[in-house]
């Protein structure tokens, strides 16, 4: 997480001193990603506090906050004055909650110093970790990545947005074999030689592959299936092969569970649902569009667009958990969940950063951003996967089975469609795309 030398020397840095230990790992994984993503802000992180002395000289007049997160305490207050700085850049000391008021006495007369019990770091009241710096932060002119562009025209804001995005450094990344599977799928000139030199770049995704396509849901249900990839693609198609080996790629290596509990099978159920679900939409007349949304798009937006969801059960669980208890105790949805616990890191906006990102911007990245914010949007895309989101829910095919099911008036009215309407279509719809669902999901995780 050190920052690139190469980047220009006026960018803002934020410093964390971080004890070894897992517990440690885990706010600095935290902390990371809400600096970076939410206020634009680089990061370094160093174990001592002799190099971080050594970095404030280094870099001096660009640390705008320093940090330090440990279980032991500082017993030389001459270690932790340069941090600093006489008082001009906040200090925050992450601690548990029983080293908070020996460190108070060792700090007494310093200024600009801040506490934050591990115990609360994760939690959403005046005393969490996001809510103890962004009070401060904000004094020092820093504001949140989308908040602050608010009050700005909108090709300024634009322009700013872009700006910072390209300096974000903590999220994860689309691979590169699943944005070449992408833009392959999207051109219409793009032929079978070409999808399959790009797919066998990945020997892993190519396995999977084909043993996806040999199957009686692909193949058919006679003969023996033995189909190279050359034949899978003419047989079945550029695109279907293409998003059959997108999805394989993006289950299997965008990202890993570490201290999370997300039900990732769960995750990727829903998301597969979304995919065909607007297959069926945009391919068979359920819905009215003029003109026809190509097939990379509304695919691609949704399988995509859950994401953000991903990267908060992977990085930001304590959250999602949250998220989960919220709606289970008052049947809201997630969306309204997370606007009741504050709405950091939600999941539409982290999805649209990671679409943003790869350059997958547009409609398929508003698609993304506003699935569930739907009623300020005209874009067709957004109605079909908001429409497909909701009706993967009616098939018990949502993140948790009890997930609320909330038709936007605006979607319905540009698609043509009554609630009714939705709901006799999702009974049509159950018993094939739940049986494809679960094979697919579990042939491309490799599941027995």
């Amino acid at each position: 997480m050190t920052p690139d030398p190469r980047q220009e020397q006026t960018s803002q840095l934020a410093l964390i001193v971080q004890q070894p230990g897992k517990p440690q790992q885990v706010l600095v994984r935290y902390l990371a990603l809400i600096l970076n993503y939410r206020y634009g802000l680089d990061i370094m992180v160093v174990n001592k506090f002799v190099e971080a002395f050594s970095a404030m000289q280094r870099h001096h007049g660009r640390f705008v906050c320093t940090f330090v997160v440990q279980n032991r305490n500082v017993v030389n207050r001459a270690a932790i004055a340069p941090l600093n700085d006489d008082g001009a850049v906040p200090l925050f000391f992450i601690l548990p909650q029983a080293l908070i008021q020996e460190h108070e006495r060792l700090c007494f007369r310093m200024t600009n110093v801040y506490f934050c019990a591990w115990e609360n770091a994760f939690r959403h009241t005046g005393s969490s970790l996001h809510k103890v710096m962004a009070a401060t932060l904000a004094d020092r002119g820093i504001g949140d990545l989308v908040v602050g562009n608010r009050a700005l025209p909108p090709e300024q804001s634009e322009e700013r947005l872009q700006r910072r995005l390209r300096k974000l450094t903590t999220l994860p990344t689309l691979p590169d074999v699943a944005l070449h599977i992408i833009r392959m799928v999207e051109d219409p000139n793009a032929t079978v030689d070409q999808l399959e030199q790009v797919l066998l770049r990945d020997p892993a995704v190519v396995h999977k592959l084909l043993h996806v396509v040999n199957t009686s849901m692909f193949a058919g249900t006679s003969g023996r299936y033995e189909w190279s990839l050359q034949e899978s693609i003419v047989r079945l198609g550029r695109r279907k092969v293409g998003a059959i080996a997108l999805q394989i790629k993006l289950m299997n290596s965008l990202l890993r569970p570490q201290e999370s509990q997300f039900d990732l099978p769960r995750f990727w159920r829903h998301s597969v649902a979304c995919a065909l679900i607007t297959d069926q939409l945009c391919t068979h007349g359920h819905v009215h569009l003029d003109p026809p949304i190509p097939f990379a798009s509304y695919w691609t937006a949704g399988l995509l667009h859950d994401i953000g969801k991903l990267v908060q059960g992977f990085l930001f669980w304590s959250h999602f958990e949250d998220i989960l208890h919220r709606m289970g105790a008052d049947g809201t949805s997630f969306r309204e969940a997370e606007t009741q616990l504050g709405d950091q890191a939600n999941h539409e906006f982290l999805g649209r950063v990671l679409l943003e990102r790869a350059n997958l911007n547009g409609s398929l990245a508003e698609a993304v951003g506003q699935h569930d914010s739907i009623d300020a949007s005209t874009e067709p895309l957004v109605w079909v996967v908001h429409l497909a989101n909701n009706l993967a829910k009616e098939l018990g095919l949502g993140y948790t089975e009890t997930e609320e099911i909330r038709y936007s008036e605006r979607a319905m009215r540009g698609l043509q469609l009554n609630r009714e309407a939705a709901h006799g279509l999702a009974q049509e719809l159950k018993p094939r795309i739940t049986a494809q669902v679960n094979e697919l999901v579990k042939l491309c995780l490799g599941q027995d």
